[in-house]
């Protein structure tokens, strides 16, 4: 399993871009993948997400990076190395969506498979098996980044919101949601939550 995390111009693939993606080897956690891209000439930006990941104009058009085509080729060269490269995170779906449409506007061909692990189903799944009730919102669930990292026993992520750093803490929480077991240095002193420890 490959835990990916993008950060993007926007949230819409027709429009929007990533910039820079992130990922953790689950089945070997040391290795780690990072990369950024330049802003592509067709992609806009979206404001809240500009905020979110702390990219400046001048970095997201800066001629030295490489162009989304180039990080998607690299992502995919680390990615087949992996024993299980089935992709997860956190609102995997939209990583997804995001690769798919950089891959499809760059003329490349790689299976990025259709079945993908959600952080949020797993949570939603683990607290129903406690008989834990669900938080809501307009009557949907509310479980958002924050509340996972606390139901994880692991701190929030730090603002603005970097690839890496978010792929480093959805694959502690998954490994801690699977195994009840701490997965990388960076989150050793974090206490897990007894719930989650297995018997």
């Amino acid at each position: 399993m490959i835990v990916v995390d993008g950060e993007f111009s926007g949230l819409d693939p027709n429009t929007h871009a990533i910039l820079s993606l992130g990922g953790i080897d689950m089945n070997d956690p040391d290795r780690e993948f990072y990369g950024e891209c330049q802003l592509p000439d067709w992609a806009t930006t979206h404001p809240i997400a500009m905020q979110v990941n702390g990219f400046t104009d001048e970095q997201i058009h800066d001629p030295a990076k490489q162009s989304l085509g180039e990080l998607i080729k690299a992502f995919i060269e680390w990615a087949e190395v992996a024993k299980d490269r089935t992709l997860a995170g956190q609102n995997i779906w939209n990583d997804w969506l995001m690769l798919n449409a950089g891959m499809k506007r760059n003329d490349i061909k790689w299976d990025l498979g259709h079945r993908i692990v959600d952080l949020h189903s797993v949570v939603y799944t683990h607290m129903m098996a406690r008989g834990v009730e669900i938080p809501t919102e307009n009557n949907m669930s509310s479980l958002n980044s924050e509340f996972i990292c606390a139901y994880s026993g692991i701190p929030k992520e730090a603002d603005p919101h970097i690839a890496l750093t978010g792929a480093k803490w959805e694959a502690e929480a998954f490994s801690r949601l699977f195994h009840g077991k701490n997965l990388l240095p960076e989150f050793a002193s974090d206490t897990i939550p007894e719930y989650l420890i297995r018997k």
